[in-house]
């Protein structure tokens, strides 16, 4: 395959893989940002894991929201985030081997968590509205960013 049909490939899964994530994303019982996080093999053979921002199974309804989540302020709303909830299904051996995709930008506290569990390709859909804490990402020697640069780093370390 020559390296014009390389990059229409490319394109092609990069819409699906983010179409699904985004799907994915609709099954959070969040009543304010839905979000949605994906594991990938590098070579876009398998989707490894999966989560998206909720709560444990069975988790009671709060008298006050009446929803299962504790608030409704922007970030207390007490949900496990999406990328700790794919983490926790995560079953293979190589993280440095896989793209993670997400709906929104990490927080801080799983910009962390996805440091430290190994993921090294983080990139998102839409950026979350703090995002001072992205040097971690810098530090941790990820490559991240949008869906865009999630192409160029693609055809550079893996076309």
């Amino acid at each position: 395959m020559d390296s014009k049909n390389k990059v229409r490939r490319l394109d092609q899964k990069l819409a699906i893989y983010s179409g699904i994530v985004e799907s994915i994303s609709k099954l959070s019982a969040a009543s304010t940002m839905k979000v949605g996080c994906m594991a990938i093999k590098s070579d876009f053979s398998k989707m490894s894991s999966f989560g998206y921002n909720g709560s444990y199974p069975g988790a009671e309804v709060y008298e006050e929201t009446g929803t299962i989540e504790e608030s409704l302020e922007p970030g207390s709303s007490g949900l496990i985030h999406a990328e700790i909830n794919m983490i926790a299904k995560f079953k293979e051996p190589d993280p440095e081997k896989h793209i993670v995709i997400l709906t929104h930008s990490p927080c801080r506290h799983c910009t962390k968590v996805l440091c430290t569990a190994g993921f090294k390709y983080i990139y998102w859909i839409n950026e979350y509205r703090i995002t001072e804490h992205f040097h971690i990402l810098n530090e941790c020697n990820v490559n991240y960013g949008d869906i865009s640069q999630l192409k160029k780093d693609y055809q550079q370390y893996f076309l």
